[in-house]
């Protein structure tokens, strides 16, 4: 996978030293990995030729998702930024899916949470707050002006489809220079603000434009309100349960 990153980086004050009111916007981009890079072809399990003519279509979208990371101090919010002229486009909502929902994090309270419409009804998943056991590798790179750090780490999930767990390689660019411990799509508990990950060696989130002392109103960074909460077992459990219903 090669791509060039260019950080657009905006200062409205004369620092990066958080104040209590003090509020950052990270705008990230996602690219989908080459399905030859690795040798292997992750749609070779798909058997119904129109089905994976959808999938390629979706995955193709992702060019157009954009995610939007809040964070000061002691609070994160990350979601999928809104674009109105795309909101019709059916291949474009389902990218916006893959991007995952809305996540928030609270090193206060220790919670860490995803908003999410599924199943027909409005969810807040529960995480671990260290939900990620980081290894932090000695491999650098420059991505912007930023020296970032490599590391790497794993994650269970369930495979719906199979009815089995599947463990994904997890991969994160953080840098020391903005010490926050923030990131994308809930790839974060780092020393350092994650610029780059890929939560399972298909995607990868990037950055390309921070803006620090964005703004100063907290409505940024509101905890989610309303909905069913689960942790992130029950939620799993209840997704098996409900494909195998209508498997029947």
């Amino acid at each position: 996978m090669v791509y060039k990153t260019h950080i657009i980086v905006i200062f409205l004050l004369s620092n990066i030293i958080f104040s209590q009111n003090d509020i950052a916007l990270v705008n990230y981009k996602i690219i989908k990995i080459d399905d030859n890079s690795s040798g292997i072809n992750k749609y070779e399990s798909i058997n119904d030729s129109k089905i994976l003519k959808k999938v390629k279509e979706i995955t193709s979208s992702l060019d157009d998702v954009e995610c939007q990371l809040f964070f000061d101090n002691k609070t994160s919010l990350f979601k999928t930024k809104e674009k109105l002229e795309l909101n019709d486009d059916f291949n474009y909502k389902m990218a916006k899916v893959l991007a995952g929902g809305i996540r928030y994090k609270n090193l206060n309270t220790k919670e860490k949470i995803e908003r999410r419409n599924s199943l027909g009804m409005t969810v807040n998943i529960f995480y671990s707050f260290d939900e990620y056991k980081w290894t932090i590798t000695n491999e650098t790179k420059k991505i912007g002006e930023y020296i970032c750090r490599k590391a790497i780490s794993t994650k269970t999930d369930i495979d719906t489809v199979k009815n089995e767990e599947k463990v994904f390689n997890v991969e994160a660019w953080f840098t020391n220079e903005i010490p926050v411990p923030f990131g994308p799509a809930g790839l974060d508990g780092l020393p350092g603000l994650v610029l780059e990950a890929s939560p399972n060696g298909k995607i990868v989130f990037y950055v390309d434009k921070i803006i620090f002392n964005y703004s100063s109103d907290k409505k940024l960074l509101c905890r989610p309100k309303g909905g069913t909460n689960f942790s992130e077992k029950e939620y799993l459990t209840l997704l098996q349960k409900k494909f195998l219903e209508f498997k029947k």
